[in-house]
């Protein structure tokens, strides 16, 4: 009997824009969602404690420790789910990811550099290497990021993150010409400033206002899964 369901690798999920991201697709019953996580009791915290008992009981979200920055625990997991789901992994959904206090070129110790770096990119890179095996036998795959405009120009004293974002870009281009012939789709969402309770610590005055809501991104990955919104262009702007 043939699967309709879609088997979903979700990274960052329990960050702020993941929960919003995750919440969504949840509400797909032809979705199931897997989540790395360092801690199930969080997971479990986030997801499971719904007031909508009914709704939280059929939501298909589960959570496997991993950690992402550990490319050999990675593989596993992405293994773990592609053996739980007979070699089926349709979509991936990078997330992970994080903006740095303001620190120039010339002050920037080479830890601050590391951490940033393989935060925005290095996580993302093992991810989507992982997939790509399973993806290319199917013949078929959807890979998402959520990037930055950092990514797309300079930012002074944000070489670290702009560095990881801009690389995100560069490897979902690499792979839309090198996976071209196997049906796997790529797509890199930049947004303007997330509208996040983290984001809103710094924002000065009522700029939030400006700022893109969770939903929308979550509104548009899930367009980009179901095939209601494709894109030839792999960088879709959010300003």
């Amino acid at each position: 009997m043939q699967n309709n369901e879609k088997i979903i690798i979700v990274t960052g999920g329990t960050g702020s824009l993941g929960r919003v991201v995750v919440n969504h697709l949840s509400e797909y019953n032809n979705y199931k969602l897997y989540l790395p996580v360092l801690s199930v009791q969080k997971f479990s915290a986030i997801f499971h404690n719904s007031n909508q008992k009914e709704k939280a009981e059929t939501r298909k979200i589960y959570a496997l420790e991993c950690d992402a920055y550990d490319f050999t625990q990675v593989e596993k997991f992405v293994s773990d789910v592609a053996t739980i789901e007979n070699g089926k992994i349709d979509v991936l959904i990078n997330l992970i990811g994080g903006i740095h206090p303001p620190c120039n070129i010339i002050d920037m110790p080479p830890e601050f550099f590391n951490k940033y770096f393989k935060l925005n990119f290095i996580t993302a890179f093992n991810f989507t290497h992982s997939v790509l095996k399973y993806m290319s036998k199917n013949k078929d795959g959807n890979i998402i990021f959520v990037g930055a405009m950092a990514g797309l120009k300079a930012e002074k004293g944000r070489f670290a993150y702009s560095l990881g974002k801009s690389a995100i870009i560069h490897l979902m281009n690499t792979i839309s010409k090198e996976m071209k012939d196997y049906n796997i789709r790529c797509n890199t969402i930049v947004p303007y400033i997330i509208d996040t309770e983290e984001n809103r610590k710094w924002a000065q005055g009522d700029e939030y206002k400006k700022w893109i809501p969770p939903i929308d991104i979550a509104n548009l990955i899930s367009d980009l899964i179901t095939g209601k919104k494709r894109i030839k262009e792999s960088i879709i702007k959010l300003y």
